[in-house]
């Protein structure tokens, strides 16, 4: 499970490990938890194969900001109510061109990065570090 107790310092290990810089402070698509987790296995960029939803944890002005879009086409989801569950994090999403709704959760496990989703569709997936950077800004 992930520990989200904070600290900014794992940034740096986000950038050794290949993944695209992070979500940029307060830009237009990221929201954030007034946290950053010391446990760096959660910073980066997430993929799966349930789906082509990428999903981007980074840390910056002493928060923990999230991000997510469409490694297909580019579209970016528009996150919302975000909040911790004991050890997941947990964010509600919505693609504008379907307007789909999903309640998402992400939680660190031996495996991986659990992804649970629920809503418009559902399921689960083991998700993986990717390269994919965001196709519009």
């Amino acid at each position: 499970m992930i520990s989200l107790a904070f600290a900014a310092a794992v940034i740096s290990s986000a950038h050794a490990q290949g993944a695209p810089a992070p979500a940029a402070g307060t830009h237009a698509h990221a929201i954030s938890l007034p946290a950053v987790p010391t446990d760096n296995r959660l910073l980066g960029v997430w993929g799966g194969d349930l789906s082509t939803a990428v999903v981007r944890f980074a840390v910056s002005e002493g928060r923990l900001w999230v991000d997510a879009w469409d490694s297909h086409d580019g579209e970016w989801f528009v996150l919302r109510e975000p909040k911790r569950q004991g050890e997941a994090l947990l964010v509600t999403s919505t693609m504008p061109s379907t307007n789909w709704t999903l309640s998402n959760s992400w939680s660190w496990e031996p495996t991986g990065l659990r992804w649970v989703f629920s809503g418009d569709a559902s399921g689960n997936d083991v998700s993986r570090r990717v390269d994919k950077a965001p196709l519009q800004p």
